[in-house]
């Protein structure tokens, strides 16, 4: 008897099989409706595998002493440096404050 993962992959084993699924590497490769059907099935396995693989991530970030996840979105694009361009543009900005009479 073979045991099929989540993502395709056969196993020789329901253990082996069950490990696999219990890892990030059977995330790899979901797509839009992979993940589509685990908002719509929240109860499911790979709803679960999701968030199993979220609470790990979670554990290890605090372990290695981050408290705090990184920011999303635009809040993300505000507390980013300034790239070189924006830089210049601020020097620049500013030579002409202290030129002006």
């Amino acid at each position: 008897m073979k045991f099929m993962a989540n993502d395709g992959k056969v196993f020789d084993t329901s253990k082996e099989c069950e490990a696999h699924e219990a890892t990030l590497v059977s995330l790899v490769g979901l797509s839009q409706a992979d993940l589509d059907d685990a908002f719509s099935n929240p109860a499911g396995a790979l709803a679960g595998l999701i968030e199993k693989t979220g609470r790990e991530l979670a554990k290890k970030r605090i372990e290695s002493g981050v408290r705090k996840r990184a920011p999303n979105g635009s809040r993300a694009d505000k507390l980013a440096p300034p790239t070189a361009a924006e830089l210049e543009q601020q020097v620049e900005d500013c030579d002409e404050v202290m030129d002006a009479p």
